[in-house]
């Protein structure tokens, strides 16, 4: 008999959308099941009592969907946060690491101040803000906060972030909890007459891509793996309905950083350092050496690299790998070109520089980096 399975979850945000396209992954793949989308079951749980099925995939953010869920004694996978961890086996985005991938961004791109705007009552919030403290930290920068009152209209800011923007040290990137809020941040900047990304830099979380378009700076957004979120929290319900043990929550970190033009910018005052990362960060991928950054900036060599290293901590050489590197990842997180290609296309020349350097900058192989993918599975 095929396993009858519910999917309770809206339909049109961009997360929920890549997590059902992973479910509808893993069922193509593996065993067939029925599904069955019941959004309206957010609000209104009251049709569970009477649902005949075997399991359920739920977005559970509220304590009233999850009573109904808990009475019906089904196999259950959550992949929504909002309450207390664990309550029911669960796949989440892995906050910490979002955190610290936002915060490697703005160091990246030489920014010495830093904000944190988020929602005190909200775990996944926290989880992001401590990611992305520490790593600031770590570098002997502090983090400002910014979060504002916690009442309030999502189609309004929240009172008080006017003022506490306003305070920040400038130029600062600040890192919002989610897209709503980055927009928010955005607006608040807009009307305060505060230019962004000049004066403050932005990145959200979850890029979606309506919501980022939609804010008066395009908006630079964490793109999360909601698909292989879908996929792994198919699989764990597949283990669930078999009787098997499952571990009680799986944490998926973030893909990677998607820029647009609210972020898209260097906060570094050399002039000569900032034209030798942007010509870089342009040809990076092309054939190209330390001199020939020298001789676009037109400073010597020895004088570049201390500079570097002054306000990068790194040397143009690092610079070029760093970037390189990225691209790697980037390409073998979203493509299955053969690895002879991606060293090609990331500057890294063939397969076995690719594999060396690659494994000498991020502890990993590139088979092992593309082994992440939940299609490889």
């Amino acid at each position: 008999m095929v396993p009858r399975v519910a999917l309770i979850m809206y339909t049109s945000p961009s997360q929920e959308r890549g997590l059902l396209a992973g479910i509808s992954q893993y069922v193509r793949t593996h065993n067939r099941w029925s599904l069955y989308v019941q959004s309206h079951w957010m609000d209104n749980p009251e049709g569970l009592a009477s649902w005949k099925g075997d399991g359920i995939i739920a977005y559970v953010n509220n304590s009233h969907l999850l009573e109904a869920i808990r009475q019906t004694g089904l196999p259950t996978v959550n992949v929504a946060e909002g309450l207390e961890q664990p309550l029911i086996p669960a796949v989440l985005p892995d906050n910490h690491a979002i955190g610290r991938l936002v915060a490697q961004a703005f160091l990246d791109n030489g920014f010495t101040n830093f904000a944190f705007s988020g929602i005190n009552t909200a775990i996944y919030s926290n989880e992001r803000m401590e990611g992305f403290e520490k790593t600031i930290q770590a570098q002997g920068y502090k983090c400002y906060r910014c979060h504002g009152d916690e009442e309030y209209d999502w189609n309004e800011p929240p009172k008080g972030l006017e003022d506490s923007i306003r305070a920040l040290p400038k130029p600062v990137g600040l890192f919002a909890c989610f897209d709503a809020r980055a927009r928010q941040v955005v607006e608040t900047c807009h009307n305060q007459g505060i230019a962004v990304p000049e004066e403050v830099a932005v990145i959200g979380v979850n890029d979606d891509e309506l919501i980022c378009n939609l804010a008066e700076v395009p908006l630079s957004s964490v793109s999360l793996r909601s698909e292989q979120r879908g996929y792994e929290a198919a699989r764990m319900l597949d283990q669930l309905m078999a009787g098997q043990r499952v571990e009680e929550v799986i944490r998926i970190g973030p893909q990677h950083v998607v820029t647009r033009r609210s972020s898209d910018m260097l906060a570094i005052d050399d002039p000569e350092v900032a034209q030798a990362v942007r010509y870089i960060r342009l040809h990076a991928t092309e054939p190209i050496g330390v001199q020939h950054v020298v001789d676009k900036v037109l400073v010597s060599r020895r004088s570049l690299e201390r500079r570097f290293r002054r306000i990068l901590g790194r040397t143009p050489s690092d610079e070029i790998t760093r970037v390189r590197v990225e691209r790697a990842r980037q390409l073998l997180d979203e493509t299955d070109l053969p690895m002879t290609q991606i060293a090609s296309a990331s500057g890294l020349g063939d397969a076995v520089n690719l594999s060396r350097v690659f494994k000498r900058k991020t502890g990993m192989t590139p088979s092992q980096c593309r082994e992440k993918r939940y299609l490889s599975r």
